[in-house]
């Protein structure tokens, strides 16, 4: 998603926080983009741009 125009905004309501991504695709690529946020969220790591895991 390096280089993808985006933008996230996070929300606390109660004891939840929710995050919403606004993000410009090809339609081809939704899918994809989709699925690497899907897997970000629900991992317990991710690597940022330089290659290291954030914990």
């Amino acid at each position: 998603m390096s280089g993808m125009p985006y933008h996230t905004s996070a929300t606390r309501i109660g004891g939840n926080v929710h995050l919403r991504t606004l993000f410009a695709v090809v339609p081809e690529m939704e899918r994809l983009v989709r699925e690497r946020i899907n897997f970000a969220l629900t991992s317990e790591a991710m690597p940022g741009p330089d290659g290291v895991a954030n914990e």
